[in-house]
This record gives C-alpha cells, structure tokens and sequence, in this order.
C-alpha cells in the first residue's frame, strides 16, 4: 500500500494540506512561546520600550544623552559629577517633538562655552515616576543641575518661546556655581557718583566717561549768561 493510499485510509491530510497544518501548529506554538515569555516579562516588571518611547534615539542626536528604561536611581544624570542638563518630555507631546531639535543646538550652544555641561534626555514614557518627582505638570521642563553629583542649587529653566540664543543664555546663567554668581555681583558693583547737565541729572560708575552734546553745551553757555 501507498503512503498516500495509507493516510487516506486512517484519515490523515495529504499534500500540501498536510504541509499547511504542520506550518499553521508550528506558528501556533512560536506564538504562544513569544506571549508567555511577553508575560514572565510583565509579571517581573520588565516591560520593554521601543524607539517610539524616545526622542532622542536618532541620529544626529548628539550631545544628547537618552535615559534608557532602568532603575530610577541608577540614571546617568543622576550619577554625574558633571553640571548638567536635563529635559523631561512626552514622546507623545507635539511641543515636545516640535523642540527636539532646537535642544540640540542648545546643547551644542552651550556645550561651546562649557564644554563639560552634560545634556540628557528622560521619556515620561519609559520613567513616569522620575518625571513625577520634578512636578510633571507640562512638558517639556527643562532642569539645570550646577552642582556636579548632587541636586544642590537645581534650576528650573523657562523654555518660554525665546530663540536658541536667548534660552542658552538662560541655561548658562542657571548653570553657574556661588563662585561665578558672586563674582558678577561684585563686577556688578562700583563706585558711582551723580551726573549734572543743565537738562538731567543721573547716575555714572565713576570709572565711566561722561559725554556732552554740544546742544547742552550751548544751553550751559545761555544760562551762563543769562546770570
């Protein structure tokens, strides 16, 4: 007897049928193996996080540091002894997205002048409860960290609707140390003395050159002689 007449007579597919079935159990088998390894992941905590949970997993990205999905205690911005940046953004979130790039030429501005500040970027996506320690309420928010390894001194700094140039320099001046903030104090200061014209009186830093007009000249001459 035939191995085909075989399978008909005890009732068994054939052919292609036969291949099909086969192929169909195997998928079958692969999938449920897939979903119960998907679910030891859920039950450990584990939950995976693709690029759709970031921003800044893209090329042309850098300097940007992306927070990946890990511990909240264990993340780079956290852990570094440098000054730092930090943008916590909703992947989601259009303003969000409509910013990413102009975070990075702000990095890159910035990183210019001090080239050791670090940029970074957390996804309230993939780190809800870290963004709900900064206050979570709008995003994106950006922090400035001036004290390398602590939170000592940490700024928030008003993205606003100001260009690079502006909210760079808003980033610099969050970034500086009670060194630097006391020493643009004190070049702040000086001597300063009144200033009298026949049509104003104000205030000069001694060290300053004080320039008349020769229309005020002429007025000093009138009222010269006019005593």
């Amino acid at each position: 007897m035939s191995a085909a007449m075989s399978r008909r007579k005890h009732g068994m597919p054939g052919g292609m049928l036969g291949g099909r079935r086969c192929s169909s159990l195997a998928t079958t088998a692969l999938v449920c193996v897939v979903l119960m390894g998907s679910t030891r992941l859920l039950l450990r905590g584990q939950v995976t996080h693709g690029d759709a949970d970031y921003l800044y997993k893209v090329e042309g990205a850098q300097p940007i540091i992306e927070e990946e999905a890990g511990s909240a205690h264990n993340l780079q911005f956290r852990r570094s002894p440098n000054q730092r940046v930090v943008e916590f953004y909703d992947p989601a979130c259009g303003a969000c997205q409509s910013f990413r790039w102009n975070y990075i030429e702000i990095a890159k501005k910035v990183r210019s002048t001090k080239p050791d500040v670090e940029f970074y970027a957390v996804s309230c996506a993939v780190h809800p409860n870290v963004c709900k320690e900064y206050g979570r309420t709008t995003v994106p928010k950006i922090f400035a960290f001036p004290t390398g390894g602590s939170e000592e001194g940490m700024k928030q700094v008003e993205k606003g609707a100001g260009t690079i140039y502006f909210l760079s320099a808003r980033i610099l001046k969050a970034l500086r140390s009670e060194e630097e903030i006391q020493k643009d104090i004190d070049e702040s200061k000086g001597d300063f003395d009144i200033v009298q014209t026949p049509n104003a009186v104000g205030w000069r830093r001694l060290d300053e050159k004080v320039e008349i007009s020769e229309d005020e000249m002429h007025d000093s001459d009138d009222n010269e002689d006019e005593e």
